[in-house]
């Protein structure tokens, strides 16, 4: 298992480099499979967290320190309530919010055994992104909340006892207490109103009165930060079930409920379910919208792959790296490079050193005016590149937690 995590480490960081992310692994199946993935996000290792039937509860100081470190950094913005372990998996944390826009909410978060958070790219979330957007660029730092509380503020728990609270701390550590006295409770905390928020903007800050829920939810949906989607199903859509039978729904709510319910019916299940072809989509452009029909996986790959943004920079091949021994390889692709990787480390188990770039390499910058080759002289030089591109570009990380997995189309 030590060398599946570096080898796990060793890709990537590899495919960081080259614009690709992610790894994918499972508890036994998902071993042999793990080169194959690298593309396809953390999906199906999340999936058998989740699933995992030798996942047991642990402190949240259990977890390694770099998940700590992202459960208080990224997710400063709720609260936990429980940590698991799923061995030779990863670990899984329930979180709870606490901010003016995701109070009680619910999201589960998912380490490698390593402590890299796992990302969920194809999720069937996907389709949906729902009103998570309103806090979800305070996650990473992307720009400040756009309000917050006056304190004090009191809070009706689900079973009726009242918390007043004086700041967001209090707020964790109160729901963590009572979610903690009643595991098995999935109703969320009622905010008493009404309440004081206070307004940023660039003219400086507003103090605003909220006299209901109702009220709130039109604050928080105004804050929203609407993300524009190149295209979209036309419902009714259908799926094909693991079991050959078929869902459909009118909407992304229901197709969401139905699978919810196939796979709470059939907890076993590691495989996806298929859209069902032909559907339709409706592209949006600047032009106004085209209805388009999508008869097979193929073609909606091929629409997918159009819409994809393009990365700012990829490597130009051949190029080596220095093993933990000192020798080099050299390959004319990605495909080579990660095989003959692999071969090393099937050949060196015990090895818990990484790889090294050999610099000089060259690298294409794309942008609107065309194609641009740079040459790279140290690794110092390449970090400074991909953080230019990384702040130069927002990152849509997508939703962190499928409760199911994404279908295959």
């Amino acid at each position: 298992m030590k060398q599946i995590k570096l080898l796990i480490k060793v890709f990537f960081n590899i495919f960081l480099i080259t614009g690709f992310v992610a790894c994918n692994i499972n508890e036994e199946g998902f071993e042999d499979s793990k080169l194959n993935s690298f593309l396809e996000g953390d999906d199906e290792l999340i999936l058998a967290i989740s699933k995992s039937k030798s996942k047991h509860s642990i402190n949240i100081d259990q977890l390694p320190l770099s998940a700590k470190s992202t459960i208080d950094t990224d997710y400063s913005f709720m609260s936990s309530e429980n940590s698991y372990e799923a061995p030779k998996l990863g670990y899984e944390v329930n979180m709870r919010g606490v901010l003016p826009t995701n109070l009680g909410e619910k999201e589960d978060v998912f380490f490698a055994k390593n402590g890299r958070e796992l990302i969920s790219k194809k999720s069937f979330k996907d389709y949906d992104k729902s009103g998570k957007e309103a806090y979800e660029g305070e996650k990473k730092g992307k720009r400040p909340h756009p309000f917050r509380f006056v304190y004090p503020v009191s809070f009706t728990m689900p079973d009726g006892i009242s918390v007043t609270v004086n700041n967001k701390e209090d707020i964790k550590s109160s729901l963590k207490s009572w979610y903690d006295a009643n595991p098995d409770s999935k109703e969320k905390p009622e905010l008493v109103f009404p309440v004081d928020v206070i307004i940023k903007s660039k003219d400086g800050e507003e103090i605003l009165t909220i006299s209901s829920k109702e009220e709130m939810q039109e604050l928080r949906k105004k804050f929203e930060r609407k993300k524009s989607k190149p295209f979209e199903l036309v419902f009714p859509i259908s799926f094909n079930m693991p079991d050959g039978t078929v869902i459909s729904g009118e909407d992304h709510k229901e197709i969401k409920g139905l699978m919810k319910d196939w796979y709470d019916a059939n907890p076993d299940s590691k495989e996806k379910p298929e859209l069902v072809f032909p559907v339709d989509v409706i592209i949006k452009s600047k032009d106004g919208e085209e209805t388009l029909t999508i008869s097979s996986k193929e073609e909606m790959h091929e629409l997918r792959k159009k819409y994809k943004r393009p990365k700012p920079f990829e490597l130009v091949f051949p190029i080596s790296f220095t093993m933990p021994d000192g020798t080099i390889i050299s390959g004319e692709d990605h495909k080579e490079i990660k095989g003959l990787i692999k071969d090393w480390y099937d050949a060196n188990p015990d090895s818990k050193e990484k790889p090294e770039l050999v610099f000089p390499v060259d690298v294409i910058i794309k942008s609107k005016d065309g194609e641009e080759t740079l040459t790279i002289s140290s690794k110092e030089e390449m970090q400074e590149l991909r953080k230019k591109f990384k702040t130069e570009k927002p990152k849509n990380r997508g939703p962190r937690k499928p409760k199911r997995p994404r279908t295959k189309d």
